[in-house]
């Protein structure tokens, strides 16, 4: 399965939830980062999606709640230390993510990522 193109943007998903997608791309023109990751730099560019920032509605001082999930890809698993936990993508468009999402925040939201949707758990 390969990744779909980059959508920018935050994609709503109801429920007052919306997701959007991160890549993980270090400043290669650091020489430590050219060190430590350029064997992966081949990867970064067929695997440029490495998770995704999902929100929410909570009781904080914004009204919102930001979280950060990474997905088990081909980049992600090979990353020296690793991205973990790591979600499984089960479809990218509509996007289907496994296993739930619980949040660490005041309203301890839980759910699911199916077909582009929030499903509560």
């Amino acid at each position: 399965m390969s990744q779909p193109k980059l959508r920018e943007g935050w994609i709503e998903i109801g429920d007052g939830h919306a997701y959007k997608f991160f890549e993980w791309s270090p400043d290669m023109s650091i020489p430590e980062n050219a060190g430590r990751f350029g064997h992966l730099s081949v990867l970064m560019r067929e695997w440029p999606i490495a998770g995704a920032i999902v929100r929410h509605p909570c009781r904080t001082e914004t009204g919102l709640h930001e979280g950060v999930i990474s997905f088990r890809t081909p980049l992600t698993e090979a990353h020296p230390k690793g991205f973990r936990p790591t979600w499984e993508v089960k479809s990218w468009e509509p996007l289907h993510v496994e296993p739930s999402l619980l949040s660490h925040c005041p309203c301890k939201d839980h759910g699911f990522i199916r077909g582009d949707r929030w499903v509560r758990a």
